[in-house]
């Protein structure tokens, strides 16, 4: 995710060198409930080798930490249940750097890539967040390059949000696929947080190089 005069061997060996993931057993409550960057979160992840990470875990900020916390509790139960250990997961508050947002941000196809699955908290402010469209676009296009199967794709509605029938719905008819669009609830319009305007212009006009 650099400019097209960019050495992308180079690029390529310092995103893999920076790659980071995190046990869900390191995941707490008191960190996973707050819904603002913690620097002191990255040094509980660690780093890891390429495709070590089961889940790349994309959410929105904005949607209640209680129903998300569930959902990722669920999966890790289900995955410990399956495999016999603790996932290793790819969450950005625990492993993007942030003393070095921008280099971090640039790097997110790779950090998609070495994950196994992409795993959604599918809750009601997902669809309206630009940036959580920017990761499913990511994802989307790898998939088309054969890089992912449409199985690699878990959509986790979110329990307790006013619109859940809703949000199954959806879930049950996209699960394994990418949609096109995700359909906003009435009455929204996508957001952008504010450290977005800075970032994800630099990634966009990345895959256009």
């Amino acid at each position: 995710m650099v400019g097209a005069d960019a050495n992308f061997r180079q690029i390529l060996c310092k995103a893999l060198d920076s790659l980071r993931a995190i046990s869900m057993a390191d995941v707490t409550w008191d960190d996973f409930r707050a819904n603002t960057p913690d620097p002191k979160c990255y040094d509980k992840s660690r780093p890891v080798s390429f495709e070590q990470v089961d889940f790349f875990i994309s959410h929105s900020w904005s949607d209640d930490p209680h129903a998300k916390w569930q959902a990722i509790q669920k999966m890790r139960n289900d995955f410990k249940a399956t495999h016999g250990r603790e996932p290793l997961v790819w969450f950005d508050k625990y492993c993007i750097d942030q003393h070095a947002i921008d280099s971090s941000v640039r790097r997110l196809p790779i950090f998609v890539n070495a994950s196994s699955k992409f795993f959604v908290l599918f809750g009601p402010s997902y669809a309206a967040r630009c940036w959580c469209m920017l990761e499913l676009y990511v994802f989307n296009t790898m998939m088309r390059t054969g890089l992912f199967r449409k199985s690699d794709l878990i959509i986790a509605p979110l329990k307790g949000s006013d619109n859940i029938k809703q949000l199954e719905r959806l879930a049950e008819e996209h699960n394994g696929f990418l949609f096109g669009e995700v359909p906003l609830p009435e009455g929204q319009s996508r957001q952008w947080q504010d450290w977005e305007y800075s970032y994800t212009p630099l990634m966009l006009s990345a895959f256009a190089i």
